[in-house]
Order: C-alpha cells, then structure tokens, then sequence
C-alpha cells in the first residue's frame, strides 16, 4: 500500500490522549466502537448494550502534533478497550512521540514509537486490527426542541453524581434512578434519588457559566447507570479537574445530551473556560481540548430504530 493512501497522525503526551479516552469506559471488554477520521480531526463514537446510551469523543485535528490524512472520510470499527490499552502501554513507558497510521497493509491500526537509549534507537510497535461495525442510528437525530440547559464545573457534577450512588443503588445494583429537576424562576437544579434512600442535591447556581429552562419546570428521570457512565469517569487530576467544564442540555421529550471538555495537558492546552452560554468557544482553547459527548434516554424511553419511536 502506498504511503500515500495512509492518515499519519503524531501525538505528543500521549497520556493526555488517554486521559480523554478513558471518560468512555463501556461495561464489556469486548464493547466495539466506531472510528471516523477527516480532515478536522478523529471521531470515536460508542454505544451501550442497552442502546439507551451513546458515547462520541471528538478530537480536533490541532490537538496533534501532527495530522495528514489524504482522503475525505474514512471509518472503521475496532474494540474500544484494545485501543485504550494500547495507549496506557505506551504512555506508561515513554514520554517520546507516538505515531498512529491507518490502514496498514491489512486495513489495521499501526502504533509506533521511536526513543533513543544509550545513542541506539528503539522502535516499539503495534498494530490492532479493525472490524465491520454497524452501531444503530444516532440518538441525537431524535433530538426535539426546544431545549433547557446549563453550564457547570465537570468535577461538581461528578462529585453529586457519586454522592447520589447510595441512594439511588441497593449493594451492587446499578438499576436505580436519579432524577433532574430544573426550574425558571427563581433559577435552581435539583438532583435526586430515591431508590435504597432519599438524597436530593441542589447545585449552587451561582457556580454555573450558564443556565436556561425553556419551560416553568423541567423534570425527568434516568437510569443511575447511565448517569454514572456519562459523569463518573472524567479525569481527576488536580489541574485537569479545574479547568473541565460540562454543558447539560435536556430537549422536550428528556433526551440528555452532556458536553464535556477535558484539556489536553501535556500538548498545550490553554487556560480558561471554552463554553460560553451558547455553547463552545473557539478561541478559549477549543482546539487543544477533548470533546466527549454523551446521549442519554429517560427512564422507561426506548426508540425502535426502524423508524417507531416513543419519544
């Protein structure tokens, strides 16, 4: 194969990469995902079993060092677990460039990574092999306005979510709920759980960048499972932490999108919040950020994708 045909793509601080990565974390080792890179950047989009919840992470192509890719769109499949495991390898042993190619000779993923030592070159390498994948159609194209939102630190949401645990889970149950209940006036969020014990949480609204609520009360359910996957496996580093930021946008019918945007230490992020009421902000460092994007369904919702629907 021409090297030609190949998308080169360098990445520096790869644990930074990582760090992203892992705030998809599927419940299956085996959890295939789906991979879309453009010319803009790398798309990985993932879904639950349960198919009530979807998982996209977006990386701009500025994040890298380096970003070719000759063809317009290419996507594949690949188990999502192999490909983190893959990175934490070479993360853990070096702080050298990784390089990432695609497709290898037989439509794979190639790693490599060239350090010197001792005025001698290493070359360490892998490669993953790729799947056909068909994920069902995006839960965002379901989407119905208008929507209610708000802005908050990522680390706030994840702490009332874990806080909700005990009361929403019975031991090793995941199958309770949390409910979120925003009002217009005066502004307040409210999350709930009432499953093992009664636990509600009133977020400080004057910590939020942003808030509106299209309608006097807007009030909805969803699984605590779901909840914890979307806001539970952020990174927790210190520096990381401060600087993530969250937006939460429910439409008419309770769809949940959640935004997160996780800095990139280690590849020049830049300082500051990248959301602004109406969503991200380019110039405050968009592009040395992960975007990871969760769709969550309410409770007891379920869409039939060959075109019935209950939302």
């Amino acid at each position: 194969m021409e090297e030609a045909e190949q998308a080169l793509i360098r990445v520096i601080g790869s644990k930074g990469l990582l760090a992203v990565l892992q705030a998809v974390k599927p419940a299956s080792n085996k959890q295939a995902s789906m991979v879309t890179i453009t010319k803009d950047g790398m798309n990985i989009r993932w879904e639950d079993e349960s198919k009530s919840l979807q998982s996209s992470i977006f990386l701009n192509s500025e994040v890298f060092a380096e970003f070719q890719v000759p063809w317009v769109r290419k996507t594949f499949g690949l188990h999502f677990h192999t490909f983190t495991d893959t990175l934490t390898v070479f993360a853990s042993t070096s702080t050298s460039d990784l390089t990432i190619r695609y497709p290898g000779p037989n439509e794979e993923l190639t790693f490599e990574l060239v350090e010197a030592i001792s005025e001698q070159q290493l070359c360490t390498y892998a490669r993953i092999n790729t799947l056909d994948l068909d994920l069902s159609p995006e839960i965002s194209e379901y989407w119905q306005e208008p929507s209610s939102y708000f802005l908050a630190p990522g680390a706030m949401l994840r702490e009332a979510i874990e806080d909700l645990e005990w009361a929403a889970c019975s031991g090793a149950q995941t199958q309770g709920s949390v409910t979120v209940h925003l009002k217009r006036s005066p502004p307040s969020i409210t999350l709930s759980a009432s499953d093992a014990a009664e636990l509600s949480i009133k977020l400080p609204v004057g910590d939020l960048a942003g808030f509106m609520c299209t309608e006097a009360e807007v009030y909805h359910k969803y699984k605590y499972k779901l909840m914890r996957a979307a806001f539970s496996n952020l990174p927790s580093a210190k520096e990381a932490a401060t600087q993530m930021s969250t937006k939460v946008t429910v439409d008419s019918s309770g769809i949940m999108k959640v935004m997160h945007m996780v800095p990139l230490f280690g590849g020049g992020a830049s300082q500051g919040n990248p959301l602004g009421p109406s969503g991200p902000n380019l110039s405050q460092g968009f592009s040395r950020r992960g975007s990871v994007h969760f769709f969550l369904l309410p409770q007891d919702v379920v869409i039939e994708y060959d075109g019935e629907d209950d939302v």
